[in-house]
C-alpha cells in the first residue's frame, strides 16, 4: 500500500540544497548594494535568485570534489561538509554585516509584509495550492519519458564524479551531449541525502514549478509594471493550455529549470530599461560622470548586468536554446520600436541606446541572412523556392532597416507607406494558408512523417519541397488558443491601448506565428538552428497568459459607467472569462485520467483527478530496495538486459550499460546481443530469431563480457505489464532458467546472469 508521505524527507533536502544557500547569498548581496535591494525587492525575486545561485554553488562544489578526485563515500562526505560550511559562512557574513551597517530596506525585508498586500497574499495562497496539487499529481516519471534519461545521466555523474565521457551513459553506443548543470545538482542531491534519484526528482517538481511561476510573475511584472496584471497572468499560466513551458508536471526537467532563468532574465532586462532614462539623467548631473552614454549605462546598471549574466550562465549550462528565444523576443521588440513614429509614447525611457541596439540587431540579422544565402544556397543548384527561402529574409530585414533609419517627419510619407505595404504583401504571400487552417481542421494537415516531431513537407510556389512544423502534441492543443487566437487579440490591444507591454506581446507573437506558418521562414529558421531538432519551440515567445491578463484588466477597468464602451467592456469581460474557463476545463476532467496513464500519452498537464498513487505504482518507487541490492551485485559498466521500463529504472540506480535506445536522445545501430531492444526485448528476440540463433548470440557475448538480465515480476505497473516480457513470461522464464543463473530474487525484481555457453 502506498504511504501517504513516502518521500517527505526528500522535500526538506530539496529546500535546503536548492534554495537556502542561494537565498542567504542574495540577502547578503542585498545588504551591500542599493541596486540589489531594488531588483530583489519582492519575495519572488529573492526565491528565484536563491534557486539560480544555489544551482551554481552546488555545481561549483561538485566540480571541486571532482578536481580533487573524490568519489563514493569520500565525495558524499566532502559535499555534505562543503554545503553546510557554505551555509554557516553565509550566516556569519550576514550577521557581521548586519551589525556593522544599517540594513537596506526593501519591500521583501519585512517577513510578513505580504499579509498587508492583497495581491501578494493571494499569490502566495495560489502558489501553496499549486504546490499541493503538484505534490498530489507527482512528477512525470510514471511514463517512459525523457525524465529517466536525465535521471540516468545524474546517476552516472554521482557515481563517476566526473563530467567526462557521459554522452553514452544510457546505452553502449554514442549518445548526445547535453548541458549538465541541472544533472550535476541532482547528483549533489543524491550525494548529500539518503534518497534515490527518482524520489528526489519527484520531490523537486512542486518546488521548481513554484519557482517557475514566480519567475513568470516577475517577467509579467517587469513588462507591465502592474501587479494585478502579473498576478492574473500567473493564474492563467497555470490553467490555460499552452506549449511545453506550461507543463508543470515536468518542472524538474532541465528545460523547465532553464525557463525559470529565462523568465527572470526578461524581468531583469525590463527593470534595466526602466532605470535607463533615470540613470542617464543622474549621470549628466554628475560633473565627474563620463559623457559616453555606454559608459554611463555600465556605470549605473552594472549590477543589473551581473544578474542578467547570472541568468545567461544558468540557461547556457542547463538547456542553451532559451538564449535563442530570449534573443528573438528582445530583437523583435527593439526592432518593432524602430518602426514607430514616436517610440517614447510606448517606451518612456527611449534613448539613443534603444535605437542603435535595435538597428544593430536588425543589421546583424540582415548580414547573417546574407551569410546563409552564400553558404547554404549559392552554388548548390537548388530550386527557385530555396532561392526564396534564403532571399526573402534578406528583403524583409532590408526593408526593416530602411524603415527604421529613414524617419520622414511627414506621417503620410508615400515611400514609407509603399515600402510597408510591400513588406506586408510579401509576408502574406509566403504563408501556407492550408497549414494554418489545418490547426483547426486536422483533415487538412499534411501527412505525418516517421516521427510526430519531424517537420512536415510543404510545397512552395514553384513546386519545391519546404518544411513546416507539424501540429502535433503540444502545437495543436496549445497553439490554437495560446497563439493563433491570442496574437490578433494582442494586435487589437496594441492598437487600442498602445504600451510597451502590448507592443512587446504583439511583436513576439507575430514573429513566432509567422515562423510557424510560413514554410519559407520556417525552413530558413531551421537552417539557422541546424543542431536543434525542435525549432517550432520558438512559439514559446507567444506569451498568451500575459495577453489575456492585459485584456481582462483592460476590460475590467472600463466596465463601469453608462457609456457604450463600458457596456461593451463588461460584455467582453464576461465572454473572455467564459471562453478561458472552457479552455481550462480539461484540468478537471476525470475522463482524461485513463488517457494520461497511457505510457505514450502526451497529456503532461496537471489534472485534479490524477493521484499520487498512479505515480507510485507505475514507476520505480516500489522497487527501490530491489534496485539498490541489484546495483551492489552488478559491476560497473556491465551489460544489463531488461524490458524497456525496467531498464530505465536500473539506469537511475546502477552504473550499467543498459541496452536501451531512447527515441529522443540518440539512436544507434546495434549488433549482436545489443539488437535485443530493436527486436522488442528478449521476449521479441526469442520469437524472431529462434532459441538456437539467440543461444549463439549469447554464447558469443558472454565470452567477452558479463551479461545480466532483470526480470520484473510486477503485474501492477502499467509500463511493465504492457511489454512482451510482461505478457509472455511463460516464454521468457524457461529461457532464463536454462541459459542463466539467478543471483538475486527480490520482492519485484529477479537478477540473472547468463552463463558461458558453447557455441
Amino acid at each position: 500500500m502506498m504511504p501517504l508521505f513516502f518521500h517527505a524527507e526528500a522535500h526538506l533536502w530539496i529546500v535546503y540544497a536548492l534554495f537556502v544557500n542561494g537565498i542567504l547569498f542574495t540577502l547578503f548581496v542585498r545588504q551591500l548594494n542599493a541596486s540589489a535591494a531594488q531588483i530583489f525587492g519582492t519575495h519572488e525575486a529573492l526565491l528565484v535568485t536563491g534557486l539560480l545561485v544555489s544551482l551554481l554553488i552546488n555545481a561549483g562544489l561538485f566540480l571541486i570534489a571532482s578536481a580533487f578526485g573524490f568519489s563514493g563515500a569520500s565525495a558524499s562526505s566532502f559535499i555534505k561538509i562543503a554545503v553546510v560550511a557554505v551555509t554557516v559562512g553565509l550566516c556569519l557574513a550576514l550577521r557581521f554585516f548586519s551589525a556593522k551597517q544599517n540594513r537596506i530596506q526593501s519591500p521583501a525585508s519585512t517577513s510578513f509584509s505580504f499579509l498587508l498586500d492583497p495581491w501578494m497574499c493571494s499569490r502566495f495562497i495560489f502558489y501553496a495550492l499549486v504546490a499541493l496539487l503538484l505534490f498530489y499529481n507527482g512528477a512525470l516519471i510514471e511514463q517512459v519519458s525523457d525524465a529517466w534519461w536525465h535521471l540516468s545521466l545524474a546517476n552516472t555523474l554521482s557515481l563517476d564524479m566526473s563530467t567526462a565521457n557521459t554522452s553514452a551513459h544510457l546505452i553502449d553506443a554514442p549518445g548526445r551531449e547535453y548541458p549538465m548543470l541541472w544533472h550535476i545538482n541532482l547528483a549533489v542531491l543524491k550525494l548529500v541525502s539518503s534518497h534515490s534519484l527518482p524520489e528526489l526528482f519527484n520531490a523537486a517538481t512542486p518546488w521548481l514549478a513554484i519557482a517557475k511561476l514566480m519567475a513568470f510573475f516577475l517577467f509579467a511584472l517587469g513588462l507591465t509594471n502592474n501587479r494585478a496584471v502579473a498576478t492574473i497572468a500567473v493564474a492563467l499560466y497555470v490553467f490555460l493550455p499552452g506549449l511545453g513551458a506550461s507543463y508543470l508536471r515536468v518542472s524538474a526537467w532541465p528545460s523547465h529549470v532553464s525557463y525559470t532563468a529565462w523568465f527572470f532574465a526578461f524581468f531583469v532586462v525590463f527593470r534595466m530599461m526602466d532605470n535607463l532614462g533615470l540613470n542617464q539623467a543622474l549621470a549628466y548631473t554628475n560633473q565627474n560622470a563620463p559623457r559616453n552614454p555606454m559608459l554611463n549605462m555600465l556605470r549605473m546598471q552594472w549590477f543589473y548586468l551581473v544578474v542578467f549574466l547570472l541568468c545567461v550562465i544558468v540557461i547556457y549550462f542547463t538547456h542553451k536554446v532559451e538564449l535563442v528565444w530570449l534573443f528573438v523576443a528582445m530583437a523583435s521588440y527593439l526592432i518593432s520600436l524602430l518602426l514607430l513614429r514616436d517610440p517614447t509614447c510606448l517606451e518612456p525611457n527611449w534613448s539613443f541606446l534603444h535605437k542603435w541596439v535595435g538597428i544593430a540587431l536588425a543589421i546583424c540579422v540582415l548580414f547573417f541572412s546574407i551569410y546563409l544565402f552564400f553558404m547554404k544556397y549559392l552554388g548548390t543548384g537548388k530550386s527557385v523556392d530555396f532561392f526564396l527561402v534564403y532571399s526573402v529574409p534578406i528583403l524583409l530585414f532590408s526593408a526593416i532597416v530602411a524603415l527604421a533609419i529613414k524617419r520622414a517627419p511627414d506621417k503620410q510619407s508615400k515611400s514609407r507607406q509603399i515600402l510597408a505595404a510591400l513588406t506586408v504583401l510579401v509576408l502574406l504571400a509566403i504563408i501556407d494558408w492550408q497549414h494554418l487552417a489545418s490547426a483547426f481542421y486536422p483533415e487538412l494537415a499534411y501527412p505525418t512523417r516517421e516521427s510526430h516531431e519531424w517537420a512536415l513537407l510543404s510545397q512552395g510556389w514553384f513546386g519545391g519541397t519546404l518544411l513546416v512544423p507539424g501540429w502535433h502534441l503540444q502545437l495543436r492543443s496549445g497553439l490554437i488558443y495560446s497563439g493563433i487566437l491570442s496574437v490578433p487579440i494582442a494586435w487589437c490591444l496594441a492598437w487600442l491601448r498602445p504600451s510597451r507591454a502590448t507592443l512587446f506581446l504583439v511583436s513576439c507573437g507575430t514573429v513566432a506565428l509567422l515562423l510557424c506558418i510560413s514554410p519559407y521562414l520556417y525552413t530558413w529558421f531551421r537552417s539557422t538552428l541546424s543542431q536543434y531538432h525542435s525549432s517550432w519551440r520558438v512559439a514559446l515567445i507567444i506569451f498568451h497568459p500575459i495577453v489575456y491578463a492585459v485584456l481582462l484588466h483592460t476590460l475590467f477597468e472600463n466596465r463601469f459607467g453608462k457609456t457604450r464602451v463600458a457596456l461593451m467592456s463588461a460584455i467582453g469581460f464576461i465572454v473572455t472569462v467564459v471562453a478561458l474557463s472552457s479552455q481550462s476545463s480539461f484540468h478537471f476532467s476525470p475522463e482524461l485520467v485513463t488517457f494520461k496513464r497511457n505510457a505514450g500519452s502526451a497529456q503532461r498537464h496537471w489534472n485534479l483527478n490524477y493521484g499520487q498513487n498512479y505515480v507510485f505504482y507505475d514507476s520505480s518507487f516500489r522497487y527501490t530496495s530491489d534496485l539498490t541490492e541489484i546495483a551492489k551485485r552488478v559491476p560497473n559498466k556491465s551489460v544489463v538486459l531488461a524490458d524497456l521500463a525496467t531498464s530505465y529504472y536500473v539506469s537511475a540506480y546502477a552504473k550499467a550499460s543498459v541496452v536501451n535506445v531512447h527515441r529522443h536522445h540518440g539512436v544507434a545501430q546495434l549488433g549482436g546481443w545489443r539488437k535485443f531492444n530493436q527486436m522488442g526485448g528478449l521476449c521479441g528476440a526469442i520469437g524472431l530469431e529462434g532459441q538456437a540463433s539467440l543461444r549463439n548470440i549469447l554464447a558469443d557475448a558472454v565470452r567477452n563480457e558479463r551479461v545480466f538480465y532483470i526480470f520484473n515480476k510486477d503485474r501492477i505497473n502499467r509500463n511493465v505489464r504492457s511489454t512482451c516480457e510482461g505478457n509472455r513470461a511463460h516464454i521468457v522464464k524457461p529461457f532464463l532458467t536454462e541459459y542463466a543463473k539467478s543471483l538475486y530474487d527480490g520482492g519485484y525484481l529477479v537478477l540473472y546472469e547468463f552463463v558461458e555457453l558453447s557455441p
